[in-house]
């Protein structure tokens, strides 16, 4: 049996310190759970609530902390936001949770400083698990989202002999023919460049490997101040499949924590969800390139490994096969690697069943992770699905 954490009460929410209790005490008394990760700007007593309930079952409590995007004490700034190919700040939805401040400015590295500084002082978690430790995703529109391009990105590649300038109009002219789109696609999924490896595409991928850099830094830097403090530290990253599109190396970052957590949420139609980023990047494909569904669905398959559906329907209605989650939990070094697993039905954003569920964390188990993390959140999990999980994962 595997290690059971759970993820609670994401942000602000109504709910009273007792009932956060009771709901808390339950999923206790029904699965061996070992971490709770509780969210960002709650009011404090649901906060000991949770301590409390974690000391009476001898489990560790986390601060669930986004680092790049706001936790409505730290607010990115404008003039901190990334910069896209086009120019333009990149803002997803319009929302903080998903505008996302570059990790090279200096006065986002201080202030986030200042941040964790101030939870650890609180003396109320075990550890803290970073979120949000990523580049916007650039998968709907590469176009415009690809980032940074900022003039502390630029500042920050000269120590690295790295012109961004000049990579930025180079990466710019991948776009005008449909071989090398496909060649963009690839680098940014992690693949390797096929073919003849001409200047434009050396430089996409030296550009992917300092965004890999500056986010491998800044969580290297914000680890040491959180076990500076004795406390442990759980990250949270993108599938596999996709976090080479969002600057990270999950393999690099693993040594920086104590447990890392993977998303690959198979079934999520929204940002971070498997399908929802692939069939964004298959819409794009299809309509700049005017290929079909057929073709691109083909090629992305094969480049992940996912067994993927042909068609965006199929893809939004069935979800990543349970073949192709195990696959994404095999290709990152499993000790102490966590994969989370979507457990809420959100009307428009999930597509969940028992069978798949069941079939989904059989696949995990086979896998070998460490554990399994229960996700967005607890308080929204019927009981029911705690029982399949206990069911499958705890005495199957």
């Amino acid at each position: 049996m595997g290690i059971i954490a759970v993820q609670y009460l994401e942000d602000s929410q109504n709910i009273s310190p007792e009932d956060a209790r009771k709901k808390l005490h339950t999923a206790f008394d029904t699965l061996p759970i070992s971490k709770v990760i509780v969210g960002w700007n709650l009011a404090h007593g649901l906060v000991e609530a949770c301590a409390e309930e974690c000391a009476r079952f001898d489990a560790e409590l986390y601060r669930w902390q986004p680092l790049l995007t706001s936790d409505a004490v730290f607010v990115p700034k404008p003039e901190w936001l990334t910069i896209g190919l086009d120019r333009e700040p990149v803002i997803h939805w319009g929302e903080p949770a998903f505008t996302f401040a570059c990790p090279n400015h200096p006065d986002v590295r201080d202030r986030i400083t200042a941040r964790l500084q101030e939870i650890i002082e609180q003396e109320i978690y075990h550890g803290v698990f970073l979120d949000r430790i990523r580049f916007p995703s650039p998968m709907a529109a590469p176009m415009q989202e690809l980032s940074c391009f900022c003039a502390h990105c630029r500042r920050v590649a000269q120590t690295q002999d790295l012109d961004l300038v000049a990579m930025e109009r180079s990466i710019s002219r991948l776009f005008h023919s449909p071989e090398q789109v496909f060649e963009l696609v690839r680098l940014l999924l992690g693949g390797r460049p096929t073919g003849a490896h001409d200047e434009t595409i050396g430089d996409l991928d030296a550009f992917l490997r300092f965004r890999i850099h500056s986010i491998n830094g800044l969580v290297e830097a914000a680890s040491a101040i959180i076990r500076d403090s004795s406390l442990a530290v759980g990250l949270d990253c993108f599938s596999p499949s996709l976090a080479h599109a969002v600057g990270q190396n999950i393999p690099a970052l693993m040594p920086h924590a104590d447990w890392t957590k993977i998303m690959s949420y198979g079934h999520t139609l929204g940002i971070a969800g498997l399908p929802y980023e692939l069939s964004g990047l298959a819409a794009w494909m299809i309509g700049y390139l005017g290929l079909s569904e057929a073709r691109v669905y083909r090629f992305l398959s094969d480049l992940t490994g996912l067994f993927l559906p042909s068609t965006t329907t199929e893809l939004c209605e069935t979800g990543i096969p349970s073949a192709g989650l195990a696959h994404e939990a095999a290709v990152a070094p499993t000790d102490n690697l966590y994969a989370g697993i979507e457990l809420v039905d959100l009307d428009r954003f999930t597509v969940l069943n028992d069978a798949q569920i069941t079939s989904d964390m059989r696949a995990f188990k086979s896998s070998g992770v460490a554990g399994l993390l229960l996700s967005w959140d607890l308080w929204h999990i019927p009981q029911h699905r705690l029982d399949l999980v206990r069911k499958i994962w705890v005495d199957g």
